[in-house]
C-alpha cells in the first residue's frame, strides 16, 4: 500500500483464501501445541519402546524416518488443520523423490489422519516461481500412519487411493501457492485436487497445477475423500501443501532463529568481487543530497543474484507520484532506498514490513541474505536484518491487529499511515533516532547496522559496517557500537 513512501501491498494480516490460512513454523514451536503434540504421540503403543540417541519421537522410531530441520507448512481450512513435514527415511532407496509426513486433524472431532507421502518426480525436477514458490510433476504414493482412533486404517494398506486438497495459484502459470501468492495475488488462488497413484487414472499427479485425473472407477475429482478412498472410511477433508527439499537452505536453529553470521553477510555486500553495492550507495547519496534535483523523489536499487550466480543491482523505477515499490522475487535478496522527507532519517514501520516482504519472496537459499537499507540525507546508511522471522512476524502482526481493533472503521491505508506515524523517529541527532528505533523494535528480534562514507580509506567509499544495539544503561545517549571486523 502507498502511505507516504515505500509502497508495498496491502496485506498485513493472516494469509487467507476464503477460510484457508497458510503459515510456516518450526518443529520445536509446533511440538509445544496440544494438537501437534497429540498427533506425533497418539499411535498404538508397542511392547518395547526403543529410544535412540537422537531423541526421536515415537512415530519416527516406529516408522523409520527422521524429521528434517526445515519449516513445517501448516494449512488450516474451516474443518481441518494439516501439517506437511519434510522427512528422510532411515533406509534410502534410489530414485528422484522426496517424502513428507502429512498430518490432518479434524477440528470438530479431533480425528487424526496421517500419511507418509512419497513424491516421485521421475525424470522431472522442481522449478521455482516468481512468487518464491515451486512447481513439480510427481506421482504420489501414501503409507498410512496407524492411529488408535482410526481402526479402518491398518498397516497392511500401504498404498491407499486418496485425494488431497491443495491451495494453488494461477498467477502467470499454475503452481503451489506460496507466500507471495497469498500477499500479492489472492484473487489468483484456488483449491485443486491431487490423487495418489494407486487410484488408477491418477498415476501422474502434479504438484503444480492441481488438474490431475481421478480414479478410473468412476469417481471424480470433487475433493470428497470419503467417496474416493479405498483405504477405509476417511470422511475428513485431507490437505497437502508439499515441503520439497532444499540443497542450500538458510541456517536456522531449532527455535527458528537465523544462525549465520550477519557481519559476514554484510561485508560480502561491500566486497567488489561479490555484491559490490558500494557504488550504488554512493549514487543514492548523491541523489539524496540537498542540492540534487532528484531528492524530491524516492530512489532505490534492488539486490539480486542471477541464475548464473553473478550479482546485479538494478535501479528501481519511480511511480508517477515519485515513489518506488520495492520489488520481490526468488532471486532478490534486498534493496537500498532513500526517503524524500529529510526528517525521516530512519526506517519507517512500512520499511520494516518490507523486510518481511523480501524474506517471503526470495528463494530459501537466499533467506539468510535478506537485507533492507536506507540511505539518509546525511549520507549515513542503515541496514536491517532478521534474527528470527517468526518473532518479527508476530511483532508486526500484533501491532497491525491492535491498531485495526482500536479503529475498526479505518481503512487499511489509514491503519498503515497511523502505524508509520507512531513509529516515526525524528530526533535532533542520529543517535536519538537510532535509540528510538532500537527501543521500539526491541521485541521484534531484528538487527540494525550502519555505515558511513570513508574519505580516508583506500579506495574511499563505504567499506565497513557497525552493529548498533541498545545500551544496558537506559540513560546512555548513544547506542552500543560493535564493528564488523
Amino acid at each position: 500500500m502507498i502511505f507516504d513512501s515505500c509502497q508495498i501491498d496491502d496485506e498485513h494480516s493472516n494469509h487467507k483464501h476464503h477460510n484457508i490460512k497458510v503459515s510456516e513454523k518450526r518443529f520445536n514451536e509446533l511440538i509445544q501445541t496440544q494438537n501437534f503434540k497429540k498427533a506425533m504421540e497418539k499411535i498404538p503403543k508397542i511392547k518395547k519402546r526403543i529410544t535412540d540417541n537422537f531423541g526421536r519421537t515415537v512415530m519416527e522410531d516406529q516408522y523409520g524416518f527422521s524429521i528434517i530441520d526445515a519449516p513445517i507448512k501448516t494449512t488450516e481450512s474451516e474443518n481441518t488443520i494439516a501439517y506437511n513435514i519434510l522427512i528422510k527415511s532411515d533406509t534410502l532407496k534410489p530414485g528422484n523423490y522426496f517424502e513428507n509426513l502429512v498430518i490432518n486433524i479434524n477440528k470438530s472431532t479431533n480425528n487424526l489422519n496421517a500419511f507418509i507421502l512419497k513424491y516421485d518426480l521421475g525424470d522431472s525436477s522442481i522449478t521455482t516461481t516468481d512468487h518464491g514458490s515451486f512447481n513439480f510433476n510427481a506421482t504420489r504414493t501414501a503409507k498410512p500412519i496407524v492411529y488408535n482412533n482410526n481402526p479402518n486404517i491398518t498397516s497392511k494398506e500401504t498404498e491407499p487411493c486418496l485425494s488431497f486438497e491443495i491451495l494453488m495459484c494461477s498467477y502467470e502459470y499454475d503452481h503451489v501457492a506460496g507466500g507471495e501468492c497469498l500477499i500479492n495475488n489472492p484473487d489468483k488462488l484456488y483449491v485443486g485436487t491431487v490423487w495418489t497413484g494407486s487410484c488408477g487414472g491418477g498415476t501422474s499427479t502434479t504438484g503444480g497445477d492441481g488438474t490431475t485425473s481421478g480414479p478410473t472407477d468412476g469417481n471424480t475429482s470433487n475433493g470428497d475423500t470419503n467417496d474416493t478412498t479405498t483405504s477405509g472410511d476417511i470422511a475428513d477433508d485431507l490437505w497437502d501443501n508439499p515441503v520439497p527439499p532444499c540443497e542450500t537452505c538458510p541456517e536456522i536453529d531449532e527455535d527458528g532463529a537465523i544462525t549465520s553470521d550477519h557481519c559476514e553477510k554484510m561485508k560480502k555486500l561491500l566486497n567488489p568481487l561479490k555484491a559490490n553495492i558500494g557504488p550504488k550507495l554512493e549514487s543514492l547519496q548523491r541523489m539524496n543530497s540537498s542540492t540534487s534535483a532528484e531528492n524530491d523523489v524516492e530512489n532505490g536499487f534492488s539486490f539480486q543474484v542471477n541464475n548464473d550466480g553473478t550479482y546485479s543491482n538494478p535501479a528501481i523505477p519511480n511511480t508517477e507520484e515519485g515513489e518506488i515499490k520495492i520489488p520481490v522475487g526468488i532471486n532478490i535478496y534486498g534493496a537500498a532506498h532513500t526517503h524524500t522527507d529529510l526528517l525521516h532519517n530512519m526506517f519507517s514501520w512500512n520499511d520494516v514490513y518490507t523486510l518481511i516482504h523480501l524474506y517471503n519472496g526470495t528463494k530459501r537459499e537466499l533467506k539468510s541474505e535478506v537485507v533492507f537499507m536506507l540511505v539518509t540525507g546525511s549520507g549515513k546508511v542503515y541496514a536491517i536484518k532478521m534474527n528470527n522471522p517468526s518473532a518479527l512476524y508476530d511483532f508486526m502482526g500484533a501491532q497491525w491487529n491492535a491498531m485495526q481493533n482500536d479503529h475498526p472503521n479505518w481503512s487499511k491505508d489509514k491503519v498503515g499511515k497511523e502505524l508509520n506515524q507512531s513509529a516515526s523517529f525524528k530526533g535532533n541527532s542520529a543517535s536519538t533516532s537510532e535509540l528510538g528505533f532500537l527501543n521500539y523494535y526491541k521485541d521484534a528480534d531484528i538487527s540494525l547496522y550502519e555505515t558511513s562514507y570513508n574519505n580516508r580509506s583506500t579506495p574511499p567509499g563505504y567499506n565497513t559496517w557497525t552493529k548498533l544495539s541498545l545500551p544496558s544503561n537506559t540513560s546512555d545517549a548513544n547506542p552500543v557500537e560493535t564493528p564488523c571486523n
